[in-house]
């Protein structure tokens, strides 16, 4: 074979080889485009199912109202929901706190559902100004603690960010104001610079803090910014971890001194030997809760501070207890008695010292004063005396009183005989035997003359001792029935006339702890509205 041939040979070979692999590279084009046919195939089937689920959505989401609701309604919702955070700090000092492990993720959570609320709850600053900032159950590992710390900040920078501009509601835990090195010291100055620069938009605060004497004098100096918006500021003390200081030391500071809307006040009474009171206008309600440092409580700065304050309607006072006479700041009696003609109700709490507040009681008087609640009552010379003092020129027509504990057979008649104008009775933790119900009972007319205007008595947890007392009872409700009320004068019944007894309450009856018999609410009840019932008895 010639050279030529050679070459021609080889030639073909090559191009037969080149067309083979060709051919190959083909089929596995061939292959590789049925395979993305196939998933082209099952990609469209896909996408036709979620389409058939997303049409399925929006049909969904036509039919729930909540989705056809334009944005400011919906807004609109989330502050009405975020307002159980109001409630939640503006609970009654007397009754359980409520739980609150909501409040401080509420504004979070709500922007954490889809991108559409997320957009209306960033729009919406006054979901953000409910701030509930609490520092009182950190982790005990410091590095845990640190991180926990860390979180708290960032939360508070988010809120009063977002917020912009709206009246802040704040509730402020565990807050350590004095100077130290500790992680909570500083964690608190720095929370409470960030607060106290934002004070013209504060609306309800409520401060609560572990410290006493120097660190609540501290506190106090946090508390002087122009408040032109609060309406309800709260400042509460928890525990007494130190003597309290020589105020003669300290600097006065002058707390809230201009809050021209302030309606709502709480402080321990303490405080007062450490601050300035601004003239408060438009003060309605006043509690002093000293959270057991009243041995540092100057009532003369109270007495003046009330002075100051005509329009108080409501004035509460608990946890006044003294342990050290010796340390008791005695009142100067001023000039004359400060008139607190607005004041309709006094409530006295738990742990009322009643020695401690005679001479304030005396220094004050109450002409329009209507509800008076006593939640420690005792039959000693000094509980009367104080309310011989609390009666001596009003009217008081509704009594809520608990007793302290159980003591002799003339507590109630003791108790009821500084009140001859009463018309509602609410009494908790009374034994009462025959005498009490019957007491001053005169035989001739048949009269329960202690309470003449008396419509309605309630007793919890007040039991009849025995069988005569049911029958007291009963008489009682008989005696009372069946005379027909006076005809009234403007100015009501007067003293030694009697008005028709409409409810005596003995609460729930069929409790374990209850003694009293079930069917003695049915038979007085049916005697007071003239029914027929016969008494087994």
């Amino acid at each position: 074979m010639s050279d030529g041939q050679q070459a021609i040979s080889l030639s073909v070979e090559d191009t037969v080889q080149a067309l083979r692999r060709i051919d190959q590279q083909l089929d596995a084009a061939r292959t590789l485009r049925a395979g993305l046919v196939d998933k082209l195939h099952r990609v469209s089937a896909s996408i036709a199912e979620l389409e058939v689920q997303r049409l399925t959505v929006e049909r969904a989401r036509g039919i729930c109202p909540v989705h056809k609701l334009p944005h400011d309604v919906l807004a609109y919702l989330f502050r009405l929901a975020s307002d159980d955070f109001i409630a939640a700090f503006t609970f009654d000092v007397s009754a359980k706190a409520p739980d609150t492990t909501h409040c401080s993720a509420f504004a979070f959570a709500i922007a954490a559902v889809c991108t559409h609320w997320r957009r209306i709850a960033l729009d919406c600053s006054p979901l953000w100004a409910k701030i509930w900032f609490d520092m009182s159950n950190l982790r005990p590992t410091n590095r845990l603690r640190e991180g926990e710390m860390a979180a708290w900040a960032g939360y508070l920078d988010t809120c009063l960010d977002r917020s912009r501009a709206s009246p802040l509601y704040l509730y402020v835990s565990a807050i350590y104001p004095s100077q130290g090195a500790r992680h909570e010291t500083t964690a608190s100055r720095s929370a409470m610079s960030k607060i106290v620069r934002e004070a013209h938009r504060w609306r309800m605060c409520t401060f609560i803090t572990p410290i006493c004497g120097r660190g609540l004098w501290n506190l106090a100096f946090y508390l002087q910014s122009p408040t032109p918006l609060l309406e309800r500021f709260v400042l509460d003390t928890r525990k007494d971890v130190a003597p309290p200081d020589d105020p003669a030391l300290l600097p006065m500071a002058n707390v809230l001194p201009f809050a021209p809307n302030l309606r709502e006040l709480r402080l321990p009474a303490s405080i007062g030997r450490y601050t300035i009171f601004s003239p408060m206008k438009t003060l309605e309600k006043l509690m002093l809760w000293d959270g057991d440092l009243i041995r540092s409580t100057d009532w003369n700065s109270i007495v003046h501070f009330l002075a100051q304050c005509p329009t108080i309607e409501e004035w509460t006072v608990g946890r006044t207890e003294c342990y050290q006479v010796g340390d008791i700041s005695l009142l100067t009696a001023p000039d004359s008695k400060i008139i607190m003609q607005d004041l309709t109700a006094l409530y006295l709490l738990e742990h009322v010292t009643f020695e401690l507040l005679q001479p304030l009681i005396d220094a004050l008087s109450f002409p329009a004063l209507r509800h008076l609640q006593l939640l420690s009552y005792t039959n000693t010379p000094s509980c009367h005396s104080l309310l011989r003092a609390i009666t001596a020129d009003n009217r008081i027509e509704t009594l809520r009183v608990k007793c302290f504990e159980m003591v002799d057979l003339t507590d109630l008649f003791a108790l009821l005989q500084h009140f001859p104008y009463l018309e509602t009775v609410h009494i908790d933790g009374f034994e009462m035997e025959q005498p009490d119900i019957d007491m001053d009972k005169d035989a001739i007319t048949g009269r329960w003359e202690v309470c003449p205007r008396l419509r309605s008595l309630t007793c919890l947890n007040s039991y009849p001792s025995d069988g005569t007392t049911v029958r007291a009872w009963l008489d009682l409700a008989r005696t009372r029935a069946v005379r027909a009320p006076v005809e009234l004068q403007e100015t009501g019944p007067q003293v030694g006339e009697l008005v028709l007894l409409e409810k005596i309450d003995f609460g729930d009856v069929t409790s374990p702890q209850s003694s009293v018999p079930v069917w003695l609410p049915i038979a007085i009840d049916a005697i007071i509205h003239g029914s027929t019932f016969v008494a087994p008895i």
